[in-house]
């Protein structure tokens, strides 16, 4: 009571206001730990389950309890989420130019649609930031999303030799084989920094564990993107290491593993049905390559009737606008592909225009920088397994996207996901600067 009477006192404001002001004060002081470790608690359970098709309704629900009580988190603070971050200058033009094309989308209420779902994934890259400041609670996190290698991996891998005979690609739960990869590519970079930079011998073997599945995963997905992909960031993940005769050592092991792998898949000849052949046929063919070229040589071909403003921003603009067109490029392939430009960049400047791609470069750009930054200043394990990961996934996922446009969905809550852990490991390092800076010196 006498805290109520001295603030009235105390202030200019009106007694009901400061009343108000200090009821709002106590309650947050009472409830929102609790309310913090609940928005923790939800994260984990939405980020483990982003892989997993059968869970979508977890991911969908999951979503709007989170961001309402992060919506009541913001009340009870008095202030918003979003915090400042090195990349908020390319973001904040990339979305602003992604929302001046809606109104000239040929589908203006699905592009807007669209813009939202972008919006989404910012939203949740900065709940990460704001709860995952502590490194013990990043790293259960990160954890936690590896896991789901663990559950996902193991049962296709299961699957694929003893569950059916005529099964020939592991898509473990996921949905598709090109998922797979797509999310394999996130996460398995991400595994072997850790596994590399990790000193205790528990967590090292669980991130060596999660990599191994993840890795033979990859393989037995057929993606041919995906390992290219995959090559990329262990040549780039042997650049990182300081002793690069380990880190040639451990990309040799990868490789070998790899390719010992196929060989024992291509040399065991899955059963197949007659019209898709052998394994190693499918893995030669060039059907589905020809069939992306003729794709990409179209949208090129159309991307200067609106190399400005663009059609629409999404994915399913350019099959709704060009539906005719490559439906009898699909269908000249002896192996049908899904529909779409099968190119994330391609996509993105004929849906948002050349300048829209511009600025998404730029945004990726900025991204990476800010990982290599944090690397190069990590001053610990963990900080270094983390950055090292996200500042290689990016243009590992980049070579990915260059064959399928799969910066969307679940997989790109993923991304952003583990570029928000990486930047709450910077923001770390800047708070613990700053203090330094700051900090009295002792007087003897």
């Amino acid at each position: 009571m006498h805290f109520f009477i001295n603030a009235i006192a105390n202030s200019k404001a009106s007694p009901a206001s400061v009343l108000s002001q200090n009821y709002r004060y106590l309650v947050s002081q009472r409830y929102l730990p609790n309310l913090e470790k609940i928005i923790r608690g939800l994260v984990y359970v939405y980020a483990f389950s982003l892989p997993f098709k059968d869970l979508l309704f977890v991911e969908r629900n999951g979503l709007i309890i989170l961001l309402t009580l992060v919506g009541l988190w913001c009340f009870l603070r008095g202030r918003i989420f979003l915090v400042r971050i090195p990349i908020a200058i390319p973001l904040l033009v990339f979305v602003s130019w992604v929302a001046l094309t809606v109104p000239a989308a040929t589908f203006p209420l699905y592009s807007l649609g669209e813009l939202g779902k972008f919006l989404r994934d910012v939203a949740i890259f900065f709940v990460v930031l704001n709860f995952f400041r502590d490194c013990s609670r990043q790293n259960l996190l990160l954890q936690v999303m590896l896991a789901s290698i663990l559950l996902f991996g193991t049962y296709g891998i299961v699957e694929l030799f003893t569950m059916s005979i005529y099964k020939d690609k592991i898509d473990a739960l996921v949905g598709g084989n090109m998922w797979l990869s797509a999310y394999l590519v996130l996460l398995i970079p991400v595994g072997i920094s850790l596994t590399y930079w990790e000193s205790k011998l528990e967590p090292r073997l669980f991130y060596g564990a999660t990599t191994g599945i993840g890795l033979t995963c990859l393989v037995f997905s057929y993606s041919r993107a995906g390992l290219l992909a995959m090559a990329c960031e262990a040549l780039l993940l042997s650049w990182l290491m300081k002793k690069r005769a380990i880190g040639m050592t451990i990309v040799g092991t990868i490789v070998l593993f790899l390719g010992a792998i196929l060989f024992f898949q291509v040399t065991y000849v899955t059963p197949r049905t007659e019209l898709r052949g052998t394994i190693w046929e499918e893995m030669t063919a060039t059907h589905n390559w020809e069939a992306r070229v003729n794709i990409w040589s179209l949208a090129a071909d159309k991307l200067w009737q609106h190399p400005v403003l663009g059609i629409g921003f999404g994915k399913e603009t350019f099959n709704w606008v060009y539906k005719e067109e490559t439906d009898l490029i699909r269908n000249e392939a002896k192996l049908i592909i899904a529909q779409g430009t099968h190119n994330t960049f391609i996509d993105l400047a004929l849906t948002v225009g050349i300048p829209g791609l511009i600025f998404f470069l730029w945004l990726l750009y900025a991204i990476m920088r800010t990982a290599f930054t944090t690397f190069y200043s990590g001053a610990n394990e963990f900080e270094k397994g983390v950055s090292g990961g996200v500042a290689v996934l990016v243009p590992g996922f980049a070579v990915r996207c260059l064959f399928d446009h799969m910066f969307v969905g679940n997989i790109a809550i993923m991304f952003w996901i583990l570029v928000a852990i990486c930047f709450a490991v910077q923001q770390t390092q800047i708070e613990q600067a700053q203090s330094a800076v700051f900090a009295e010196p002792d007087i003897a």
